[in-house]
């Protein structure tokens, strides 16, 4: 039973190696994970096999402690037939009472022994399923930690691949307003050109049909009739 102790030792032992690899994944993972459940049930089994062994082991010394006394009355009446106390026949009657207990006892002791080897034995089971238990559990944790970086990674070059798309959006949304600024710069520029020819059309002198400039025409008629005035005169 000594041994059927430790065992259960290493299940419970097993089975908070199964809890530590699990927290990390959180309490609903704790709650639900079928490799802790086998893991408690295991360490269940370890400590009812315990009691199992001690209580067999206790009766199997019993048993030999009454074995023993068995023993030792048949002993006591073979010794007194040697001396002859008390009637023969019945001394011999006890002694084989005697002995036919002490059988009884013996086997009631071996059987109870097997009991408690039995008990051992499933204890010693009980931990290996905890152990079992524990390494399932540390698997799962290990995976379950590999896919969450993983996802954790594909997250990252998910946002990646959005940052940039958005600069990329950023970008040209400047380019195209970058743009029509210049068309609507560049028809402002013409549109004020156009506007200014217009004016100075407007105001140009018109011209008849000799090419001379209505504006030029007065003065250059006074000229000339100022020069008939005085040919008149000097004639």
């Amino acid at each position: 039973c000594v041994q059927a102790g430790m065992s259960a030792k290493n299940a419970r032992e097993h089975e908070e190696g199964a809890k530590n690899a699990l927290r990390k994944l959180g309490s609903e993972a704790t709650r639900m994970s079928r490799a802790l459940q086998q893991a408690e049930e295991a360490v269940k089994l370890a400590d009812a096999a315990v009691a199992e062994c001690k209580a067999a082991e206790e009766a199997a010394q019993a048993a030999g402690i009454m074995t023993l006394d068995a023993v030792g009355e048949v002993l006591k009446h073979v010794k007194d037939e040697k001396t002859k106390v008390g009637s023969g026949p019945e001394l011999l009657k006890r002694a084989a009472e005697q002995t036919v207990l002490s059988l009884e006892k013996a086997k009631e002791a071996e059987a109870e022994s097997e009991k408690a080897a039995a008990a051992a034995r499933k204890t010693l089971e009980a931990a290996e399923k905890a152990a079992a238990a524990r390494t399932l559990a540390q698997d799962v944790a290990a995976t379950a930690s590999a896919l969450l970086r993983q996802r954790e990674r594909e997250e990252e070059r998910r946002r990646a691949k959005d940052r940039e798309a958005a600069e990329a959006a950023k970008k040209a949304a400047i380019a195209e307003v970058m743009k029509k600024f210049a068309a609507k710069k560049g028809n402002d520029a013409a549109s004020g050109r156009n506007s200014t020819a217009t004016r100075i059309q407007r105001t140009r002198p018109r011209v008849d049909g000799g090419g001379i400039p209505l504006l030029l025409r007065a003065p250059l008629l006074m000229v000339a009739a100022v020069a008939s005035v005085f040919g008149f005169l000097l004639c």
